[in-house]
């Protein structure tokens, strides 16, 4: 395919000599990388068009992902790759898998690749007979992710128990599995990493199968409402674990989480959503490599201060919708030198407490005051965030006034001011973050004159304008942002003209333009000419019945709101029988 390919190009130096002075090797691995890129860059510019393979307008994809891109599927069935390097004939036969285009003779044509990585499609049509083929990589496979094969069944699992080399399992969201189908996966001695987040009906009986797996170092438990205190002692063997997810399920409380003593190597923990209080944070701080703590939804409180400030290693630290968190928790903040993430959303933290304990953590980069009381005296402290790239102050009294604290943190690559009051002239104290890459503005005081001020974040990818009062004539602000992928406008002033100023924004992926009524069929065709939309919110417009012959037109279109539309009741069943897209009945959120 290579060969191929360099025949076609012709005069970009494709000879063997060319390809040695680009830093090719045999393998086709371009080992000089500023070469490759050039290279790669030339080859994409003649050889891919808009769409392929899901690459934007600014994504370049490597010369390998063209080639493979290039190869006929009815072709590899016939190959033989076992001469072909093993990461080349892995990402052909993941690409494929992709595809869903494999069958048994396709997969046949890679038994001695000895492949060590795969991921298994949820959209394979019988997932059980894709696995149980996998013990021809037997002796080679060392990573298999299965997520979200909601019809892999328990039985398959024996099949999964024979890899006896693998290190990496992934079966969340795989919801028909049960403790009984896990207990199959006692003979996989060497693995290392494993998800079962969101695998519903585990119970406590499968933790008793993870005892027998000592070498494991992360594990993810999330979303599985059925373990209890009871179910997590079968862990304490678990003594190498570096990573445990234990988030949302709700059953389990202090008693459950005593086991963490046994894990003094310990450096992520997520307890959120638990019945954990403070007296978890008695054992947390014997943990000497404690790093991240998510213990949003907990009980930890104030009283807590003193063993929080225990955790000096501390460097991300969650603990949104704690409600008995405040100022004095903030104290243990102090001791936290090393402190890089921060999300205080929905507690009881004031503007003081937020002054005077986070406002000069220069080493800060994320932070969350998410539906806080502060405002502007605690914004105007923030100029000596110099690291700050995260900062969302949605639902929070700051005001235009005390948004020019933030006017100089030039890192910032996320800002959210969604629901406070902020108007068109706190606008003018953002238009300097030339790094924002997303903008959360869903307020109503901001108008179309406010806009001037986001035209010159050419980063920008997502703007988030919902409820602005934004009409026609502001949209023309929005053409100097070249790589903007996600827009929300749903204010309601939004016409079939707009629309048409909508149609050049070229880059754009997914767009909400719900409850603006003036919207119509003549208006939802001009945006037909956007070659990577994917996802369109018309909820509450007035388009009509000829939707169904609209939607054909758009080339990269695979989800539509229509709620709230007035259509006839068989338009989506024509809609998904006669397209590839999808009706989502949303009510037009974002």
């Amino acid at each position: 395919v290579g060969l191929d390919l360099a025949e076609e190009l012709g005069g970009v130096g494709c000879s063997y000599a060319g390809e040695r002075e680009m830093g090719l090797t045999n393998s086709s691995v371009c080992r000089n990388s500023e070469d490759a890129a050039v290279y790669e860059e030339v080859i994409f510019r003649r050889h891919a068009r808009p769409g392929d393979q899901g690459w934007g307008p600014e994504e370049v994809p490597s010369l390998l992902h063209i080639c493979l891109a290039r190869v006929p599927p009815s072709q590899i069935s016939k190959g033989e790759f076992d001469q072909v390097p093993r990461h080349i004939a892995e990402k052909l036969l993941q690409n494929l898998l992709d595809e869903s285009t494999v069958d048994s003779a396709t997969l046949e044509s890679f038994r001695l690749c000895r492949i060590r990585a795969l991921r298994i499609h949820s959209s394979s049509v019988s997932v059980d007979d894709w696995v149980e083929k996998l013990d021809m990589f037997q002796d080679s496979l060392t990573s298999l992710v299965l997520h979200d094969c909601a019809a892999l069944s328990d039985a398959a699992l024996e099949s999964v128990g024979s890899l006896y080399r693998l290190s990496h399992l992934d079966l969340s969201a795989c919801y028909n599995l049960s403790s009984n189908g896990l207990a199959q996966l006692q003979r996989l001695g060497q693995l290392k990493s494993l998800s079962l987040a969101a695998c519903r009906q585990i119970g406590n009986g499968a933790l008793a199968t993870l005892y027998c797996m000592k070498n494991l170092t992360s594990l993810n438990l999330e979303q599985c409402p059925e373990l209890s205190d009871y179910g997590m002692h079968f862990l304490e063997n678990l003594i190498h674990l570096e990573q445990l997810n234990v988030a949302h399920c709700y059953l389990i409380s202090d008693e459950g989480l005593s086991i963490l003593e046994h894990f003094r190597k310990l450096s992520c923990l997520n307890i959120a959503q638990t019945k954990a209080s403070n007296t978890v944070l008695d054992i947390l701080a014997k943990m000497p490599h404690l790093e991240t703590l998510i213990a949003s939804g907990t009980q930890i409180s104030n009283a807590g201060t003193a063993k929080l400030a225990r955790l000096r290693g501390l460097r991300k630290l969650d603990i949104r919708g704690c409600q008995g968190v405040g100022d004095q928790l903030c104290e243990a903040f102090d001791s936290m030198p090393y402190l890089e993430y921060l999300d205080l959303g929905f507690t009881n933290v004031s503007e003081r407490g937020v002054a005077r304990h986070i406002a000069k953590r220069s080493n800060l980069g994320w932070l969350s005051l998410d539906s806080c009381a502060v405002g502007d005296f605690a914004i105007e402290h923030f100029a000596l965030l110099h690291q700050l790239e995260h900062l969302d102050l949605a639902d929070t009294s700051v005001s235009s006034c005390g948004i020019s604290g933030i006017a100089k943190l030039h890192h910032m690559r996320f800002l959210s001011l969604n629901y406070t009051s902020v108007s068109n002239s706190g606008l003018s104290h953002v238009e300097g973050l030339v790094n924002l890459e997303t903008l959360h503005l869903d307020v109503s005081n901001v108008t179309d004159d406010g806009l001037r001020h986001v035209s010159c974040l050419t980063k920008l990818r997502h703007l988030d304008l919902f409820g602005a009062a934004i009409s026609d004539s502001g949209l023309r602000y929005l053409k100097g942002l070249p790589m903007l992928e996600t827009l929300d406008v749903c204010g309601g002033g939004i016409t079939d003209v707009g629309m048409q100023t909508l149609a050049e924004l070229r880059s754009i992926r997914i767009l909400n333009v719900s409850h603006n009524r003036l919207i119509t069929d003549e208006g939802v065709s001009e945006l037909a000419k956007l070659p990577f939309l994917s996802s369109l919110n018309l909820a509450e417009t007035r388009i009509s019945d000829n939707i169904i012959y609209i939607i054909r037109l758009f080339p990269a279109l695979t989800m539509v709101g229509l709620n709230g539309c007035r259509l006839s009741s068989s338009v989506r069943k024509n809609i998904e029988m006669n397209t590839q897209v999808v009706v989502v009945d949303n009510k037009g959120e974002k």
